[in-house]
């Protein structure tokens, strides 16, 4: 029952997590047991509910100009923020 219930809640894990996005308060109230994150100096390290990631993980940092949103693997520098799929100056 208990292997039951684990692969259920895994499912259901990995079918949230595929979506493109999830609320910003996805992580709030849950518990998750978080690897150790070692990225490189050039990564921005976030935990970004929207992408329903609520563990720290990498991400390229993505400079101004640079292309930005849900299907890429980078977040906006500290002072930009993606605006119309687009890293601007805020």
């Amino acid at each position: 029952m208990r292997l039951l219930l684990a692969i259920g809640l895994f499912a259901l894990a990995i079918v949230q997590c595929t979506s493109e996005t999830c609320p910003s308060d996805y992580c709030e109230g849950k518990v998750f047991h978080c690897p150790l994150v070692k990225c490189s100096g050039e990564d921005i390290v976030r935990i970004v509910p929207e992408r329903c990631n609520c563990c720290r993980w990498c991400y390229k940092r993505l400079s101004e100009g640079a292309t930005c949103g849900n299907d890429v693997e980078g977040l906006c520098d500290d002072d930009l923020k993606c605006i119309d799929s687009i890293c601007k100056r805020v």
